[in-house]
């Protein structure tokens, strides 16, 4: 599943936007295509923040460079692995200080498929916490993002945080620890521990997430 060439070929023909309105204009458009795109928010990042209430209008070398960056990603055409119920998904998640990624995953003859990608900001206050209770959010987040997928199934989720297990065995959790437990109960999972270096399309979505 790619995208179809007749619907990008006319970016080829795209100037640089002249003010805020034809920018968010064309990241609304870009947006559309955002499943598509590994790192899709770091990518548009430096434009999100153009459109930023009070930011001064400024188009710059590096803001060209990112338009181009994107436009160059679209017309590639990323292809995504179709969903296959017949085939256990992987869900990788990753948390940080500005936002959240996921990212799931089919293994297909031994190689992992991407099947979409999701990624949002952090609250202010989502943003304060500590990074085991964000690892307990992003996974109940990516978790209900791709509902439609993993309910039912079972499938693997995996963390960037070792304590994180802990909150799937404890028994005395309280507050929004218990909330998440208990939502995660609804699933049919097993977590597994990789470094956040190794989960690169999850780690780049939550460092680099869209506007709150």
């Amino acid at each position: 599943m790619g995208i179809r060439e007749a619907k990008v070929a006319v970016l080829d023909n795209l100037g640089a936007p002249k003010d805020k309105g034809v920018l968010r204009a064309l990241l609304g458009f870009l947006n559309d295509y955002r499943r598509f795109i590994p790192n899709f928010s770091k990518r548009a990042h430096r434009l999100n923040q153009l459109l930023r209430e009070g930011q001064a209008w400024k188009w710059e070398p590096k803001e060209e460079q990112a338009r181009r960056d994107l436009l160059e990603a679209i017309k590639a055409g990323t292809v995504l692995q179709l969903p296959r119920r017949d085939e256990p998904f992987t869900l990788n998640t990753d948390w940080s200080s500005m936002g959240m990624g996921a990212v799931l995953c089919h293994e297909v003859e031994g190689e992992e498929r991407v099947v979409a990608y999701a990624s949002r900001s952090c609250t202010a206050t989502e943003a304060n916490y500590s990074s085991y209770e964000g690892e307990g959010l992003v996974a109940v987040w990516g978790v209900t993002h791709f509902r439609a997928y993993l309910q039912g199934q079972r499938f693997t989720l995996i963390i960037d945080h070792q304590p994180l297990l802990w909150l799937m065995t404890n028994r005395s959790l309280t507050g929004r620890n218990a909330r998440w437990a208990m939502r995660l109960q609804e699933y049919d999972f097993i977590i597994k521990h990789h470094a956040g270096k190794t989960l690169q399309h999850a780690d780049g979505l939550s460092r680099n997430p869209p506007p709150a």
